[in-house]
């Protein structure tokens, strides 16, 4: 039997995530200066930073037999894409709550 690989590197993945979120040196901006045009370039941000660490830290090797299967693939997407939409949607929110006062 094979060892469920998804625990770990959903780990791995979390943590690189946040290691260049918290890097990344345009996201405090975004956020400092809440609008519609800031909310796409946050987004845009957010989602560069998932594929860069998804490029980083997903490879053939890593996977059993080289293979992304289905179930790693839905449980890896659903919980990052997830992240990353909250965030955004969190952004959104933010600033459509401040422009509607």
């Amino acid at each position: 039997m094979v060892d469920d690989i998804v625990p770990k590197l959903l780990e791995d993945l979390k943590k690189e995530f946040l290691n260049k979120y918290k890097a990344n040196k345009k996201i405090p901006k975004l956020l400092e200066t809440k609008n519609h045009a800031n909310a796409y370039l946050y987004a845009q941000e957010v989602g560069n930073i998932l594929a860069d660490v998804f490029d980083s830290k997903l490879s053939a090797s890593i996977l059993p037999d080289g293979k992304m299967f289905f179930n790693i693939g839905e449980r890896i997407l659903n919980e990052t894409l997830g992240n990353n939409h909250k965030l955004v949607t969190d952004y959104a929110v933010e600033l459509q709550t401040a422009l509607n006062k």
